[in-house]
């Protein structure tokens, strides 16, 4: 027999009301729920893991675990004490047109950074990632960067090359989540390969009504135009 919400614990039926979650498919809510407790998450954090709602390429919806920067950080940290492991992470490196790599970028005198690589020791063992710029930045359509992407684009960059070696490092844990840029850009590609069949359907874009992506639970927007999350990062 299918699994209903009242089949959840007491606590967890009162984080999925608190959150909002009510609405999403149990087996994205058992997803979620296992993925946190791998991960030594308090599902309540949004800053550090929470589901996200975008458009599914069939027209419905799909929905993604998406950790942040301080959640692969602090999951880290927890299962490697919990396992007696020894964890580090290398500075990040950013190279430009040049292909070399160093640590120290300043995008007013250098320009954006075309990647990052960071890596991740794992009782020694390293994992490497590299970020590109145009795979993970979040632009407009004219290509200029928006919100944090262009007023701290190392940052941004640095701290996506640096999720993904969590992730490589800790697959069991963390392979089924995702960081906000890969969301972002499955967003985006989810956008481009609608938009044939809306100017078919409608007659052009300006015809149809594009459905931004929400988070699961809505965030309310600062003052700034950013989020309270991307807000958040300017803290960490």
């Amino acid at each position: 027999m299918p699994r209903q919400l009242s089949d959840f614990s007491e606590k967890e039926q009162a984080i999925i009301e608190q959150m909002g979650y009510s609405h999403i498919p149990i087996a994205h809510l058992e997803a979620f729920f296992t993925t946190a407790q791998a991960m030594q998450l308090d599902p309540r954090l949004k800053k550090d893991i929470v589901l996200i709602e975008r458009k599914s390429k069939k027209g419905g919806k799909t929905y993604n675990i998406q950790v942040g920067i301080a959640g692969y950080r602090k999951s880290a940290r927890k299962i490697a004490d919990s396992k007696g492991l020894s964890i580090k992470v290398s500075p990040w490196k950013y190279a430009g047109e040049d292909g070399q790599w160093r640590e120290l970028w300043s995008f007013k005198r250098d320009g954006m950074p075309l990647a990052a690589q960071v890596t991740v020791y794992r009782d020694g063992e390293p994992f490497v990632q590299t970020a590109m710029w145009d795979e993970f930045a979040q632009t407009f359509n004219d290509g200029n960067p928006m919100a944090l992407w262009a007023s701290k684009p190392s940052y941004m960059l640095g701290k996506t090359a640096e999720s993904l070696a969590w992730r490589q490092a800790f697959p069991e844990e963390m392979g089924d989540t995702n960081e906000e840029a890969e969301v972002e850009a499955m967003r985006r590609q989810d956008e481009q390969e609608e938009q044939p069949s809306i100017e078919k359907q409608g007659g052009g874009l300006q015809d149809a009504v594009v459905v931004e992506e929400q988070p699961a639970a809505i965030e309310q927007q600062g003052t700034s135009g950013l989020t309270k999350e991307e807000q958040g990062l300017l803290d960490e």
